[in-house]
């Protein structure tokens, strides 16, 4: 086994790791904040906003309602992350506990909440955002009836459900989309849609895209992630040919694709906010 880590020399990761420290209360105080407002305010659609119109576009699959089951999940991983690193609010330990990979496994899932939001609602047209609803909703009735098929659960098919989503197509869009049902939507796909709609450009090394990567080698016990990116200590064994490796992760590690995910969701916030805010008050 080679060392193919991207680990800094000692120095630098010192530095790195008090630059962390510094930047870690906001990235925890923002959490917090999130938490809190879901739980006192829910996003719903306000009567004369585009979002509104969207909702009865996509009549009962809401759009509205597909954006506040995303919102809550990505900022109930966010929180994952904070109660696992920091213990729980509000109230932050000064002596951080950090898993190799867990938070890594609960950024992923957060990035890819907030990118299936923005994919969703971020495009101008509004067929467009009425389409990618439905698909949302292909992607949830197939990944549903293939849960249930395994417990021999037969009844309630989704065939019907999917019928309704085509019909619904038909009357808001003009037609059924090419290939609708098998369509769906990807993870790939909305991470690579929340790059290239970043309005601050995105960073290419650390794209949207390569921290959800990075993560996805973490959860699914990838040799690559670990070997590319957690720092190594390189121990003897009694077989010259063989070495054992201790991997950790650090405070500057789990920051990147915490950081990441908060950036998400502020972008959706802002964008719900004018999605949701009428035009003719």
């Amino acid at each position: 086994m080679t060392d193919d880590s991207l680990g800094p020399d000692p120095e630098t990761a010192r530095r790195l790791e008090e630059l962390a420290l510094k930047r870690w209360p906001e990235v925890v105080a923002g959490i917090d904040a999130a938490v809190a407002r879901f739980e006192d305010q829910a996003l719903t659609a306000r009567f004369g906003t585009p979002l509104a119109a969207d909702d009865r576009k996509a009549n009962p699959f809401h759009t509205s309602h597909v954006i506040q089951m995303l919102l809550s999940a990505g900022i109930d991983n966010l929180n994952g992350i904070r109660h696992l690193i920091w213990g729980r609010p509000p109230e932050s330990s000064d002596r951080p506990v950090l898993h190799q990979a867990t938070h890594f496994v609960l950024a992923r899932a957060a990035i890819e909440d907030f990118a299936t939001a923005l994919w969703i609602l971020g495009p101008s047209s509004r067929p467009v955002r009425v389409e990618r609803t439905l698909r949302w909703h292909v992607q949830n009735i197939q990944d549903r009836s293939r849960a249930i098929e395994v417990l021999g659960v037969t009844q309630h098919s989704g065939e019907d459900r999917l019928k309704r989503l085509e019909e619904i197509a038909e009357r808001s869009l003009g037609a059924v989309p090419p290939k609708f049902r098998g369509r769906g939507f990807t993870a790939t796909e909305v991470v690579k849609y929340a790059d290239a709609t970043n309005p601050e450009g995105g960073n290419q090394e650390l794209s949207t895209e390569f921290l959800w990567r990075l993560c996805s080698g973490f959860t699914h016990g990838r040799f690559w992630s670990s070997l590319l990116f957690l720092e190594q200590e390189h121990l003897a064994t009694d077989d010259p040919d063989v070495i054992s490796v201790r991997m950790t992760s650090d405070l500057t590690r789990a920051l990147w694709p915490t950081k990441e995910a908060m950036h998400l969701l502020e972008r959706l916030l802002k964008l719900h906010n004018q999605r949701n805010t009428p035009h003719f008050p």
